[in-house]
Parts: structure tokens; C-alpha cells; sequence
């Protein structure tokens, strides 16, 4: 940058500090106007905040820490069309292994997502229903919530092994209309849930995701 610009930048970092934004001279103002304008294509689906989800498996070491709720492509899409309703759907949480696609972005049924857990030691293919599903005000009067309470899985009569991923899906008749809406890496690698234990696993005490 030369002087003037640097003088610009400079009056500009200032200006915006004070409201809590971080400039950086390395990117063109430019460039970050076509991110804007490329944002504001999705600019519902962006205003949706993924949680970070909690899991926990009681008497046992847990592995890592649990990453957001990622939104699949598709469900954005589906949000805004209607096809997945946050008011009147039913949802349902499956647990995969680490070499399950669950990670993929551009799935959009829940029968195209790979290893699942097995049936079996206390685990359904089925997952299970989120419950209590609900809009409850965020931090300030701006902010709504979609939540649920935890959902819990104990070991019976054998282990549930080589848990790595949690998907979020509306339930439905068919393939086509199980549609998904989002999933969470629960470990850095996979873990195994040993009889007796129970795996618990927890929106965070900010919901699922935020719309502000």
C-alpha cells in the first residue's frame, strides 16, 4: 500500500475497532465485497448458527471434542422450500463410524449416508427422535433458538463401537422423504461406548443452531 492508503487503512482499523471488527490490510476491500455479495445469495441458511453439540460418555475418557452442527447443502435449500419444516417436522439423530461419508456435504437423503452403527448393544438403525424439540428465545431479544434435550444411548449386552458421527434427519416413509439436515464429527477419531456405559449426546446449552 502506499502512504494514502495506508493512512485510509489506518483511519479505517480505528474506526471499526472501537465496534469490535478486525480489518486486515492483506485482503483488498474489493475482494471482501465479493464475499459479501456471494454470502448474501445464501443469506438465510447464514444466518443460521451452528452449535458446537456435547457428548459424553460417563466413566469413560471421551476423545476429543464434539465439532458443530454442519448444515448439509441440500438443507438449505429444503429450509427455505419448506420441505423441511423446524416447526412441524419430526427429526431423528443416527449415530456412523469414522469411515461413514456423514462429512459429505452434498448428501441430501439419509439412505445415502454410509456405516451406520449396527443394530444392536442397545442401538436402533432407526436413531433416534429428538425430543422436546423447541424455539426458545437466545441472548439478546434478536435471537431465536431451535433446541432439543439430550439424547442417550446405553451399551447393552455388548459394546457400541466406532461411534464418530451424529446426523440430524427428518423422519419420513420413504428414502426421499428422509431428507437430512445436518451432522457433528463427535470425536477427532472414533470411540467405543462399552456395555454398561451410556453415550450422551447434548445440542449445548445454546440449541442446536441460532437464527439472529
Amino acid at each position: 500500500m502506499n502512504v494514502h492508503q495506508t493512512a485510509a487503512y489506518e483511519r479505517a482499523r480505528e474506526f471499526h475497532k472501537e465496534r469490535g471488527v478486525v480489518l486486515s490490510p492483506r485482503r483488498p476491500w474489493s475482494f471482501r465485497s465479493k464475499l459479501l455479495a456471494g454470502a448474501c445469495v445464501f443469506a438465510l441458511a447464514g444466518l443460521l448458527k451452528p452449535i458446537t453439540a456435547i457428548a459424553s460418555t460417563p466413566t469413560e475418557m471421551y476423545l476429543g471434542a464434539a465439532g458443530a452442527w454442519t448444515f448439509y447443502n441440500e438443507a438449505k435449500k429444503y429450509l427455505m422450500s419448506g420441505d423441511i419444516d423446524l416447526n412441524s417436522s419430526t427429526f431423528r439423530m443416527g449415530l456412523y463410524t469414522s469411515a461413514s461419508n456423514a462429512a459429505t456435504a452434498t448428501l441430501s437423503r439419509h439412505d445415502q449416508v454410509t456405516n451406520e452403527i449396527g443394530d444392536g448393544n442397545g442401538y436402533s438403525s432407526s436413531g433416534k427422535a429428538l425430543a422436546a424439540v423447541t424455539w426458545t428465545a437466545g441472548a439478546s431479544a434478536s435471537e431465536m433458538r431451535f433446541d432439543a434435550t439430550a439424547n442417550l444411548w446405553t451399551a447393552t449386552g455388548g459394546s457400541i463401537a466406532n461411534v464418530r458421527y451424529a446426523v440430524i434427519f427428518i423422519e419420513g416413509a420413504s428414502a426421499g422423504a428422509r431428507k437430512l439436515l445436518c451432522y457433528s464429527a463427535l470425536s477427532t477419531a472414533q470411540f467405543t461406548v462399552t456395555t454398561g456405559n451410556t453415550l450422551t449426546i447434548t445440542p449445548s446449552a445454546n440449541g442446536i443452531f441460532e437464527l439472529n
